[in-house]
């Protein structure tokens, strides 16, 4: 007898079943099947399903869901950010003459968030590019939305003293304050990260400043693998000069304050300007052009960031 008569045969494989896509009209049933939603919920849903829609190629329904939410917004930033969304879906369709128009009715909402803007005005330079009205598309930015717009370096040059208390979460350009405070005071509950590099953004006042607070492998570490730390670590590699109890911050950022006004001011002011000149110049050219390329990083990195996507250049399968 063969003694592979005995075993059981191999179980038969089941065959997954086929799943279909879901439709335009099944994914806003999902989206929108709670009827108590609240509006700024509803506004979310209806932004997600528009990109949806639009990274679909689904022109026609994604420019009514736009249109939709340009009712539900009540804000002229977020209206010029709707906007701009039409205007990239006439300029994919390569409708040049529209995203134009789209794109100039987008700033005349006088967006004031910086990221808004640039895109406006990069997407509108490149339609008017596109259709050889070159001159048009050399338009200044408005006062205050170029680098002077940042206020890292009016929080260093600062001739008055200046003191941070940092009570919880402190990024990207909050910790750059801290840092470029006289004194930073910080709570044992604070946390510190140099986010920049998640969105595809080129920092150029970090390069420049971090390495002199805490050396370069330090800075390194901070800016290349933007991991979190915490205040104790924080104090130990001098990113902050002071650490307290979280019930004692107050406290002590007054006597912080109390502390740095007995100098003599004039001096002060002096030994401020030598200590800074110890900073790298910031390299705010290459930054900005980043920040205005059409296919730039930083472009890739915020759009996954409002879409609550990874960014595509995280290599499949990384485990995050």
């Amino acid at each position: 007898m063969n003694p592979d008569d005995n075993l059981d045969p191999p179980p038969r494989r089941r065959r997954r079943p086929k799943v279909q896509p879901l439709s335009a009209e099944e994914h806003e049933k999902l989206l929108f099947a709670d009827l108590d939603v609240p509006p700024a919920e509803k506004i979310i849903r209806m932004w997600r399903l528009a990109q949806c829609l639009k990274n679909a190629g689904m022109a026609e329904m994604a420019e009514e869901k736009f249109r939709l939410l340009l009712d539900l917004v009540d804000n002229l930033e977020a209206k010029a950010q709707v906007v701009l969304a039409l205007g990239q879906m006439a300029e994919q369709a390569k409708d040049y003459q529209l995203a134009v128009s789209f794109y100039r009715e987008a700033l005349s909402m006088e967006p004031a968030v910086s990221w808004t803007w640039y895109y406006i005005q990069n997407n509108l330079g490149f339609s008017l590019n596109e259709l050889g009205r070159y001159e048009e598309g050399d338009t200044p930015a408005p006062s205050g939305l170029a680098y002077e717009m940042l206020p890292f370096v009016t929080v260093r040059e600062s001739r008055a003293p200046v003191i941070s208390a940092v009570n919880g979460i402190c990024q990207a350009g909050g910790l750059l304050i801290a840092m470029l405070s006289d004194i930073a005071v910080v709570s044992e509950r604070a946390t510190f990260r140099v986010p920049e590099l998640l969105r595809g953004i080129i920092d150029a006042t970090y390069a420049a400043i971090l390495p002199i607070h805490v050396g370069m492998a330090q800075a390194r570490d901070l800016l290349l693998s933007a991991k979190k730390i915490d205040a104790a670590e924080a104090y130990r590699i001098g990113l902050i000069s002071r650490i307290c109890k979280h019930e004692d911050l107050r406290a002590e950022a007054l006597k912080a304050a109390t502390e740095i006004l007995q100098t003599a001011p004039e001096c002060r002011a002096h030994v401020k300007r030598m200590l800074n000149q110890q900073y790298a110049r910031i390299d705010y050219e290459t930054m900005f052009v980043s920040l205005m390329s059409e296919t730039s990083e930083a472009r890739e990195g915020m759009t996954a960031f409002m879409e609550k996507r990874q960014p595509n250049w995280i290599p499949e399968g990384l485990p995050v």
